[in-house]
């Protein structure tokens, strides 16, 4: 049921979820569905099951009934109708070489790097330390994603930039304050018609890296104005061939 609630979501979560069901979701079964950014998923099957994927939050909102605990990492309540029916829970873990990649962030000049995530402040904070990064804002929805980097972009020297890391689609409206975008998908096109508005594109190119921490991975650069005229990049990260 919680697959089919997340059929299309592209958030991480939801496809986490997607992947462990390991089932073919057969969406003609779904009659209705409504993602709610940055809290969860609501479906229709068959016209008649409502079935309800998401935070504490959303589910307080829909005035689900049951207990309602979250776990120690990151948790999504699963509903049928208004009735808590399951939890799942995620663990979130580093990638090797996660701190290296923050220590050379810092190398290269970048002063202040911060996570800004809608992990609980337990998992959030474990993270953290684990990359080294110690401005840490956990239990944050795309308004308060959006609100925080709308405070640090203007509270900026006037030489500063700028960049922002987008998982899901969520992170759109928070990606949007920032110089530069960097999105991290599974196809080097995957997040260019979500982040850059039609008709903006300026110039698109695609370079290999040839950096020891990435190879393999294709690079679409692309260039466009934004209504004072300046210039902003994205970076689309992806598979080589993907």
């Amino acid at each position: 049921l919680a697959a089919y609630a997340e059929a299309y979501s592209n958030h991480p979560l939801a496809k986490a979820i997607k992947a462990y069901a390991g089932i073919n979701i057969d969406t003609a079964r779904i009659t209705q569905h409504r993602e709610e950014k940055g809290s969860g998923s609501i479906v229709q099957l068959g016209g008649t099951t409502i079935v309800t994927v998401g935070n504490l939050e959303l589910m307080e909102r829909l005035g689900v009934s049951g207990d309602l605990v979250p776990g120690a990492s990151v948790s999504a309540f699963v509903a049928v109708g208004r009735t808590y029916v399951g939890r799942i829970d995620f663990e979130d873990f580093t990638l090797d070489g996660a701190r290296e990649a923050v220590s050379k962030l810092r190398r290269e000049g970048i002063s202040n790097v911060a996570l800004i995530t809608g992990d609980n402040t337990l998992s959030a904070t474990r993270v953290g330390r684990e990359v080294g990064i110690t401005e840490v804002y956990a239990d944050c929805t795309p308004k308060d994603k959006y609100e925080r980097v709308q405070y640090i972009a203007s509270n900026q020297e006037p030489d500063d930039r700028l960049g922002f890391i987008v998982s899901s689609s969520s992170d759109v409206a928070a990606a949007d304050l920032a110089d530069l975008r960097i999105i991290l998908g599974e196809k080097p096109v995957s997040g260019l018609s979500v982040v850059i508005p039609s008709g903006k594109v300026t110039s698109v190119g695609n370079i290999t890296y040839s950096d020891s921490n990435a190879v393999g991975y294709d690079t679409t650069i692309s260039a466009h104005p934004d209504s004072a005229g300046q210039t902003h990049y994205e970076y689309i990260l992806g598979p080589v061939g993907a």
